[in-house]
């Protein structure tokens, strides 16, 4: 894949293909993601460093909207709070990307969307997926009246919510048998989305 003529010429000219890379880790290529920002889009997180080491990608979140430099975001819940995401982290900004405990250890964020949705259209998405899951759990095996419910299935769902389904042609991945009912034990995890035929990344942010 290193070889393939596509993946070289996206080394060859980064600013084409929105990766910011002459500036790596600095305020201005976090500007520029943020730039790019819309509601509707959302967030890969990587960090080696994390205790949940499913894939390359730990955490995924959905935007709400974009005020100046601070992302909105929109997060799966753990029970009291103490699994999953924190309040402070629902909104995300250069200052506490340096700053907070939580995104400290983050070496790499991916701003990806999916489908060719209106502004109107991912507005009302958000807007939705906000009442539907603010508040939700993370996890399984969680206490009882809580809906369970992963950073990567609350993006999924609201996708599909608006007619855009991240997962496509046969059902021959393990998202694909998740979602089919196939399997009752295995977790979506953030690297589903990015696997999906119609996630395209409009920047990346790295450490």
């Amino acid at each position: 894949r290193l070889n393939d003529p596509v993946y070289q010429q996206d080394q060859a000219d980064p600013y084409v293909t929105k990766l910011y890379t002459d500036t790596a880790g600095s305020e201005a290529e976090w500007n520029a993601l943020i730039h790019q920002a819309e509601a509707g889009d959302f967030l890969l997180f990587s960090s080696e460093g994390a205790s949940a080491e499913y894939g390359f990608f730990n955490h995924s979140a959905l935007i709400l909207s974009v005020d100046g430099d601070t992302l909105h975001l929109l997060h799966a819940r753990g029970s009291e709070y103490g699994v999953g995401a924190d309040l402070d982290m629902d909104y995300l900004s250069w200052e506490l990307l340096c700053t907070h405990n939580y995104y400290i250890d983050y070496g790499t964020v991916f701003l990806c969307t999916a489908g060719d949705l209106s502004a109107d259209e991912k507005e009302s998405m958000v807007q939705q997926a906000y009442e539907d899951y603010n508040g939700y759990q993370f996890g399984y095996g969680g206490r009882m009246g809580l809906q369970e419910v992963n950073c990567t299935e609350l993006i999924d769902n609201a996708y599909t919510s608006a007619g855009v389904e991240m997962i496509s042609s046969d059902y021959d991945t393990r998202l694909k048998e998740v979602l089919k009912g196939n399997t009752k034990n295995l977790v979506v995890i953030p690297d589903d989305l990015m696997f999906s035929d119609i996630t395209e990344v409009k920047a990346v942010w790295k450490r």
